[in-house]
């Protein structure tokens, strides 16, 4: 019985983080959701860039703009984040 609480418990905090996660990932642009596909799938910035036909230096700031906007701590925190949205 005490299982189960606790597994419930620990559900309703996972669909919480994920409501709030897709309050957030309301306000990206479909640019900076592509840039952060590609960090994701841990490709180089640079590599991003060619796949996108934008500039090293867009992808950062798509990127940056994202993280911020998803309120991530670092890239491992927004990939995690950006695998909760798929």
């Amino acid at each position: 019985m005490a299982e189960a609480l606790r597994h419930d418990r620990q559900r309703r905090v996972d669909d919480r983080e994920r409501k709030e996660l897709r309050l957030l990932a309301e306000s990206l642009t479909p640019r900076e959701m592509d840039v952060l596909r590609g960090v994701a799938r841990g490709l180089l910035n640079k590599q991003i860039a060619y796949e996108l036909g934008i500039t090293e230096i867009t992808v950062k700031m798509h990127r940056s703009s994202a993280g911020r906007k998803l309120k991530s701590v670092s890239v491992a925190d927004m990939v995690r984040k950006v695998e909760l949205l798929s």
